[in-house]
């Protein structure tokens, strides 16, 4: 049993009894809410929600919540009380027709009422300014407040930047400074320092940089190629040191004439156009660097073409060149 008081002066006020009965509901665990109104508009809600005990042990917790009418519902119950006491109170007779105070009373209360709604329900009209008018005629619109920045000092775009400086320009040139190069950090955790040579290129990564039939053959052939030079270790993009990227521009085919016993056999080789770079995990050029030249002839060649230019120019800049 839940009993619910109000404070006052004179002693608690019982307000409402409730008697709580272990259900079905409980039983399932869900929430369980009940409202009460009072005589005088108070509502009180109470909720109980059991709690995840064991089986032999019932509790719940139990949260109560009062809340006052609002302004019009207080206005509605007043006047329902005194429309009650007035209807308790004899009819006194103004006429011999029978008519009395009580109907007039009574809608008065009723327009008083309707006033008073209308009144809480139309919008506040005094947030509405209207502009300040001088005696020209002219508006006066109030000015954006400025900020106290160095940014809204500075011209919103580069044209008026150049239109406001009349003076030339004096060239500098670049400052180039003596740093070390800059490490990256990769998802593993370990730190690796972005190369800018080619001699520290450790590490590299085979990529096609365009789908094409011939790319799996052309990548195998590299593969075998550059492990062979005991230069370079294959390894997956994120631990390279650079990425070797192939792009092959153009396929044909070439015609060669052979006899063998007597007899012209014709055999058809394909050949390829291919272009190579050696990047940094930056996406910098390292190979090639001044000429950027296209391989041609067939897979075999293109590939032993493309390895040697590579390890004759690791030769050279061992030897300072």
């Amino acid at each position: 049993m839940i009993q619910i008081f109000a404070k006052q002066e004179a002693g608690d006020l019982l307000l409402s009894t409730l008697s709580l009965r272990f259900s079905k509901v409980m039983e399932v665990k869900q929430e369980w809410i009940s409202s009460i109104k009072l005589e005088g508009g108070q509502k009180i809600t109470l909720k109980v929600l059991p709690l995840k005990v064991p089986s032999s042990v019932t509790a719940a917790t139990i949260e109560i919540i009062y809340r006052e009418p609002d302004l019009v519902s207080k206005l509605l119950l007043s006047l329902a009380g005194l429309s009650s006491q007035l209807s308790a109170q004899p009819l006194i007779k103004l006429s011999p027709y029978g008519f009395g105070w009580k109907p007039v009373l009574t809608a008065v209360m009723v327009i008083l009422l309707m006033v008073v709604v209308w009144l809480y329900m139309q919008p506040d009209k005094q947030s509405f300014k209207s502009p300040m008018v001088v005696g020209s005629g002219e508006e006066i619109k109030p000015m954006p407040k400025k900020l106290d920045s160095a940014i809204d000092n500075k011209p919103l775009f580069e044209e008026e930047q150049l239109a406001n400086n009349t003076q030339p320009k004096k060239y500098r040139p670049p400052v180039v400074k003596n740093t070390a190069p800059t490490p990256l950090v990769f998802r593993n955790g370990d730190e690796r320092v972005v190369a800018k040579s080619l001699l520290e290129i450790k590490t590299i990564y085979l990529e096609a940089g365009l789908d094409h039939p011939l790319n799996q053959d052309i990548c195998t052939m590299l593969i075998n190629r550059l492990q062979a030079s005991n230069k370079f270790i294959l390894t997956d993009k994120e631990q390279a040191d650079g990425v070797f990227k192939i792009f092959v521009n153009n396929v044909y085919t070439a015609k060669s004439d052979d006899k063998q016993q007597s007899k012209e056999v014709t055999t058809f080789t394909p050949k390829i156009s291919l272009k190579v770079l050696l990047i940094n995990v930056k996406g910098e050029v390292l190979w090639p660097q001044s000429n950027r030249q296209t391989y041609l002839g067939s897979i075999d060649e293109v590939t032993n073409q493309v390895v040697e230019g590579l390890l004759d120019e690791i030769r050279k800049l061992e030897n300072g060149h």
